[in-house]
């Protein structure tokens, strides 16, 4: 499964949707961590890699006011 973000001119306008000048990713959707509620990845395999990552571990947790909820896939079958 995957989502897709629609492109909008009031988005862009609005800095929902920033440009990145960078030919992969052209487009980034910014929040900071306080905004990410749930972090549901594949596996739990993924999980540990994302926990073990250094760049995503710091910004997880830099300055959080709550820590999201990270989840697996299957952990999420009964919602």
């Amino acid at each position: 499964m995957e989502w897709r973000i629609v492109y909008t001119d009031r988005a862009f306008k609005e800095e929902k949707i920033k440009e990145t000048k960078l030919s992969e990713p052209k487009y980034k959707i910014p929040f900071t961590q306080n905004e990410l509620k749930v972090l549901i990845l594949p596996d739990d395999d993924t999980r540990q890699q994302a926990l073990n990552n250094s760049y995503i571990k710091d910004w997880l947790f830099e300055y959080p006011t709550e820590i999201p909820i990270i989840a697996t896939v299957s952990e999420c079958l009964q919602f």
